[in-house]
This record gives C-alpha cells, sequence and structure tokens, in this order.
C-alpha cells in the first residue's frame, strides 16, 4: 500500500510516534486513540483527495507533504516538480539526475527559503526520502 501511496509515509510515521509514546507511557490511552483517530481521518483525506486531484502519485506526494507544510500554490509546485523527475527518470539512482530534482524544489521552494531555510531544507530532504522509499 505505501509503494503505491508514498503520501501515506509522514502520516504511518507519526502513527508509530504516537504508539511509542503510549507504550513509554507519555500519554495516556484516551489521549493516543484520539491521535490515531484524527490520523486515520488524514490518512483518509489524502486517499479521497489523491482520487479527486488526478495527478500522478509521486507529484500528488510532494503536493501532499507541500499543502502539510502551508507552502502556497502547492499543486502547481509539485506537477512543476514532478516535470522535472519526468526528465531526469533515473534521480532515484543517478547523484546527477537527483541534483537537478533537488535543484527544482529548491526552486519551487524559493518563498519558504527567504523566510525559513531551515525548513525548507528539512521539507526537501524529506521529499526526496519519501519518494525514494515508496
Amino acid at each position: 500500500m505505501i509503494r503505491s501511496a508514498p503520501f501515506l509515509i509522514p502520516i504511518g510515521e507519526r502513527a508509530q510516534l504516537v504508539i511509542q509514546s503510549y507504550l513509554d507511557q507519555q500519554q495516556s490511552t484516551t489521549e493516543t486513540l484520539e491521535e490515531l483517530k484524527k490520523l486515520v481521518t488524514e490518512m483518509n483525506e489524502a486517499k479521497k483527495e489523491h482520487e479527486e486531484k488526478k495527478i500522478p502519485t509521486e507529484a500528488f506526494t510532494i503536493y501532499w507533504l507541500l499543502k502539510q507544510n502551508k507552502i502556497e500554490k502547492p499543486e502547481e509546485k509539485a506537477i512543476e516538480v514532478s516535470k522535472i523527475m519526468g526528465e531526469y527518470k533515473h534521480w532515484k539512482v543517478s547523484r546527477q539526475h537527483e541534483s537537478k530534482v533537488r535543484v527544482a524544489l529548491y526552486i519551487a521552494l524559493k518563498e519558504q527559503i527567504e523566510k525559513d531555510k531551515d525548513k525548507a531544507t528539512e521539507l526537501v530532504k524529506q521529499i526526496i526520502k519519501i519518494l525514494k522509499e515508496g
């Protein structure tokens, strides 16, 4: 499922953190269940929106992560970066191709970089990581 929907990876990672927090007795059963319900709702929203947008999964993954991070015009930017990925098809295994994709992401996040460079850098790392895993 994750391979066909890599945009769900961050939700799954957060669910693992919630469960670990519960196991470490850092939060109550009620708090844990509430957080897990929110994550299930988010997961269902992501799946529904993916079906509605009708854009390729890679582009939707970028879109979803940009949207979650409150980046302006996330769909437009995601499609733009996705096109670069299409030009550099071997970006997951070629450092040169990956570099081109990273540059496209940084260009798409230019405004965010001006506001918070560290957040933009982390977002680029997260997108690359998730798309390589997915």
